[in-house]
């Protein structure tokens, strides 16, 4: 470390004053970025420079994210920095996180207290699928991939804000900033817009991906899709550019196929002989016109079901209740049961809908009333869930109905 010396000219005729100390201080490895501490703290604006292994094509972009974020943004972290609200901290953190290569996330909070980790700060993965360590060839464990990523690496790096008053007794309280690891158990990115939450810096991200979903909903390849948003007029330095795993990602074969999909169900269902009942919503544009009807519900039962319900649900009792995550679609799957004189359990109807909101069951219901009971007594008793939508919606459309809750 070397030591510098500087004489100031003294101004006007005043004598001159005794020469300041300067100790230069470095920044991060790979930024040639001094701090000289005097008799006053003298802090120079911070000049981000680009990771030496950076994609010289990358860098331009990385620069113009760099240029929108403010210069106080890219000074380490220091204890004692103040904050009107949360939001205002994470922002700050964020995009210095952003100029030295990683990213942080929002951690364990509290009554007065926000952490801000790093994004690699867990030890370990949660490993919900109880996967071995390691793959192998013979099979003989059930990891079928040996290089998966993980993002737990044990890192240290984490700040914390408080929400305190500067002076003790002092009535006014503030988010105050304090800084508790600065070191890291991993190396940072080269490429800090790797992070799902930096790729959205880049103003034209959210135009190259309105852009390239048209092309992914045509079934072009991603190669196809870059010489398309290539030739697409743009301002000044903008591009639109996608990375080939986005693009993949934009829409799933789920969302591709989902009309396929509703429409090969009711196919199905109509060649079974079913006697299925729609809901729909419709979407209006500004002018109240319909330009798109959506599939809200799906009510379904046969005749041997009507049959059964008539006989035993009529008059009597029936249970009914919704479950999850049992199809592509995600959507709910209504049943309503009871039982026969040789107590053995049948299914009276069926009903898949997007939500558990009380027009549904509103639908529902009706629609028994209309298929099940036009011409016999409805149910006396229904045993439901403690669900408030459904509570709600059963005295109004079965007024005459005995509600029972169960656990």
């Amino acid at each position: 470390m070397t030591f510098e010396l500087r004489q100031p000219p003294p101004p006007n005729n005043l004598p001159p004053k005794q020469p300041t100390l300067y100790l230069p201080t470095y920044l991060p490895t790979y930024l040639p970025t001094y701090i000289h501490v005097a008799v006053d703290l003298i802090v120079m604006p911070t000049v981000w420079q680009p990771h030496p292994n950076l994609d010289p094509s990358l860098i331009p972009i990385v620069q113009r994210a760099i240029d929108r974020i403010p210069p106080a943004h890219l000074e380490p972290p220091a204890d004692g920095e103040l904050f009107d609200i949360p939001s205002e901290a994470y922002e700050r953190l964020q995009n210095y996180a952003f100029s030295q290569g990683f990213q942080i996330v929002i951690g364990s909070c509290g009554v007065g207290r926000r952490n801000y980790p790093c994004i690699h700060h867990k030890a370990d993965t949660k490993n919900y699928r109880k996967l071995d360590d390691h793959a192998s060839k013979d099979g003989s464990t059930n990891r079928k991939q040996e290089l998966t990523k993980i993002k737990a690496k044990d890192c240290k790096w984490r700040c914390f804000i408080s929400y305190r008053s500067l002076d003790r007794g002092a009535e006014d309280k503030t988010w105050v900033l304090g800084v508790r690891d600065q070191t890291h158990s991993h190396d940072v990115v080269v490429n800090p817009l790797s992070y799902d939450t930096h790729k959205k810096r880049q103003p034209e991200q959210a135009k190259a991906i309105e852009l390239a979903k048209t092309n992914r909903l045509s079934k072009l390849t991603y190669r196809a899709s870059e010489r398309v948003l290539e030739n697409i007029p743009k301002n000044n330095d903008q591009e639109f550019h996608l990375f080939k795993k986005q693009y993949y990602n934009l829409i799933s074969s789920i969302t591709r196929f989902k009309e396929e999909i509703i429409t090969e169900l009711l196919q199905c269902l109509d060649n079974s002989m079913f006697i299925v009942r729609i809901r729909y919503s419709y979407t209006l544009n500004d002018a109240d016109a319909s330009i798109q009807k959506n599939i809200e519900q799906i009510f379904l039962l046969n005749n041997y079901q009507r049959e059964l319900s008539k006989r035993f649900i009529s008059d009597f009792m029936m249970k009914t209740d919704a479950t999850f995550n049992i199809n592509a679609l995600k959507m709910l799957l209504f049943v309503a049961v009871s039982v026969t004189n040789t107590a053995m359990t049948f299914s009276a109807c069926f009903s898949f809908a997007i939500s558990e909101f009380e027009e549904t069951f509103n639908f529902f219901i009706q629609c028994m009333h209309e298929e099940l009971f036009n011409d016999c007594l409805p149910s006396r008793i229904i045993i439901v869930d403690q669900a408030k939508e459904l509570t709600a919606s059963l005295p109004i459309s079965m007024p005459e109905i005995q509600l029972q809750l169960c656990n």
